[in-house]
C-alpha cells in the first residue's frame, strides 16, 4: 500500500513538473532561427510526450518559411494601415480645431471682457484699441 502511495506521488509530481505545450512550443521556437531536422529530432528526445505536436508545428513552421506571402494579405494589411494612419490624423485634426476653436471662444470673452470694462469707463472702441495698443507696446519694451 505504501509502493502504490509513492507510485501516485511521483506521478503527481511528475506532472506538476511538466512543462504546458505552449511553452515548450515558445522555447522551440526561441531557440532556433529556422525549423530543421537535427532540432526536431533533439526536441523530441527531450520532451517525447509532445511528440506529435512538436512535429505538426514543425511541419507548419516549415511550410510558412516556404511559401511565397499570400497578396491578399499584403493589401488588406496595407489598407488597414493606411486606415489606421488617417484616423490617427483624423484624430490629430479634431484635437486641432477643438483646440481652435476653444482657443476663439477664450479671445472673444476676453475681447468682451475688456470693451465692458472700458464701457465702464465710458471709453469708446477707439479708446480702448488705442489704450490696447499702448500696452502691448510696453509689453514688448519690457520684454
Amino acid at each position: 500500500m505504501n509502493e502504490k502511495k509513492d507510485g501516485e506521488m511521483n506521478e503527481k509530481k511528475m506532472h506538476d513538473e511538466q512543462e504546458t505545450l505552449e511553452d515548450v512550443l515558445d522555447a522551440y521556437v526561441a531557440s532556433i532561427t529556422v525549423p530543421s531536422q537535427q532540432a526536431l529530432k533533439e526536441w523530441i528526445r527531450r520532451y517525447p510526450h509532445y511528440r506529435r505536436e512538436l512535429l505538426e508545428f514543425t511541419v507548419s513552421w516549415t511550410k510558412m518559411e516556404h511559401l511565397p506571402p499570400s497578396s491578399d494579405v499584403e493589401e488588406s494589411d496595407e489598407e488597414l494601415l493606411v486606415l489606421r494612419g488617417m484616423s490617427v490624423v483624423q484624430s490629430i485634426m479634431n484635437e486641432h480645431r477643438n483646440k481652435d476653436r476653444a482657443d476663439k471662444e477664450k479671445n472673444e470673452i476676453h475681447l468682451r471682457s475688456l470693451l465692458d470694462e472700458g464701457s465702464r469707463f465710458s471709453l469708446s472702441i477707439q479708446s480702448i484699441a488705442t489704450l490696447s495698443d499702448l500696452v502691448c507696446q510696453l509689453r514688448y519694451k519690457k520684454s
